[in-house]
């Protein structure tokens, strides 16, 4: 369908390869079998498109994987399915907890990810907002970049666990708004 559009251009034949070959690991396993090394493009979307899979519910698993167990299981198949470097440049890109991350901090407040790093230094450390407090209640609108250190250069605040958003937020609209 991709090689059908009338104005096609290297855009265009970029993503008509990568849905073809996407599939197709560095191994060379997967599919479709190919005789010539996979394009740059596809080896970037065969990761972006696995990540996706894990960490979106599916018919056949009700619970999809955190953003840290997917990016581990992807880090296990380094080398044979996925290229090591591009998988690196992608955890970079994301932060280690993405966006939407609903993370418990290590004062034992609920927080969601709200941005990257501010300093690209510490993928581990994202911007969040508290979304409950401890003990329960909710808290005032604070944001928090944990890659913020005191004058003794040691971090106050880090990321103790995930947590699944549905355990927090009892509707989509409730977790969205909290984004």
């Amino acid at each position: 369908m991709l090689l059908e559009v009338p104005t096609t251009h290297e855009g265009i034949l970029k993503a008509a390869i990568a849905a073809y070959e996407h599939h197709v690991h560095l191994d060379r396993s997967g599919f479709p079998h190919i005789e010539h090394d996979q394009h740059l493009v596809s080896r970037i979307v065969a990761v972006a498109d696995c990540y996706e899979s894990l960490t979106t519910p599916r018919s056949f698993r009700e619970t999809p994987y955190s953003s840290t167990d997917a990016f581990a299981l992807l880090f296990s198949k380094a080398g044979t399915l996925f290229d090591p470097l591009l998988l690196k440049v992608f955890v970079n890109a994301l932060g280690t907890y993405p966006a939407g991350t609903v993370v418990r901090l290590s004062t034992g407040e609920v927080a969601i990810v709200t941005a990257g790093p501010s300093d690209a230094q510490y993928v581990d450390r994202p911007r969040v907002r508290v979304v409950q407090m401890a003990d329960g209640t909710l808290p005032p609108d604070s944001s928090i970049d944990l890659a913020a250190r005191l004058e003794d250069g040691s971090f106050p605040l880090s990321i103790e666990g995930v947590l699944p958003a549905h355990e927090i937020f009892p509707t989509v609209g409730g977790y969205v708004s909290a984004l």
